[in-house]
Formats: C-alpha cells, sequence, structure tokens
C-alpha cells in the first residue's frame, strides 16, 4: 500500500501477518478431522488450543488493525469459529463415551453384586 509523502515522495506502510492466525485456523480443520477420524480426545485437545491461538490472534488485530492483513484477521477468525465446533463436536463425543462406560461400570458392578434384574430392561 503507497501513499504520498509530503514530498511527493511514496511512503510504503509494511503490513504483517497475524501470528498464530494460520495456526488457529490449521487446529480448527484438524479438530474437525479428528472427531470424523474417531480421535476425539485428540480433537478436543487440538480444538482449545486452536481457540486460545484464535482469540489471541483476533485480540492483537485489534489493538492495531492498520499494522496487519485484514486476511490474516479472517484466518484468526475462521480458526476460532472452526476450532469452536470442532470442541463442541469432540466433547459431545466424549461426553456420549463417558455416559455409555458408567452405565456399562453400573451394570456390570450390579451383576457381580447379584442384585441385576434382567426384566427391568425389556423393551
Amino acid at each position: 500500500m503507497a501513499q504520498n509523502g509530503q514530498n511527493g515522495q511514496n511512503n510504503f506502510i509494511t503490513m504483517y501477518s497475524l501470528p498464530n492466525a494460520t495456526g488457529s485456523l490449521t487446529l480448527g480443520i484438524l479438530s474437525i478431522v479428528s472427531f470424523c477420524c474417531c480421535i476425539q480426545p485428540a480433537g478436543l485437545i487440538i480444538g482449545i488450543i486452536g481457540i486460545v491461538l484464535g482469540v489471541q490472534a483476533v485480540n492483537i488485530y485489534r489493538s492495531n488493525p492498520a499494522q496487519y492483513t485484514e486476511g490474516s484477521y479472517n484466518n484468526a477468525v475462521a480458526g476460532k469459529v472452526c476450532s469452536i465446533i470442532g470442541v463442541i463436536l469432540n466433547s459431545t463425543f466424549v461426553l456420549v463415551i463417558i455416559i455409555k462406560w458408567a452405565l456399562f461400570v453400573a451394570i456390570f458392578t450390579s451383576v457381580l453384586d447379584g442384585t441385576f434384574d434382567p426384566d427391568a430392561f425389556q423393551f
């Protein structure tokens, strides 16, 4: 981007990419992909890291928007959104797995105790 200076000279303003914007986008996409590949605990961790990086990048941009490119800001926002979607998907699936294991343990311990009633599970 060029602007005319006081003496008719061109002054160039250097714009930088936001740090961690691309990283946030990459981690957000990996978080969603890990949900599809059945690696939910890793996807949950990756998504949380992606959210943190995206929030940091957006805050850096808001502190000085003229110094950073709008494209890198858009990458940071997209990374934050993808990471949030990945965290929601992965945490929902992890919660379902925890509930399944809790039910399994409850049924298994009742079988071992002799208090299991199979007639209670008729549909």
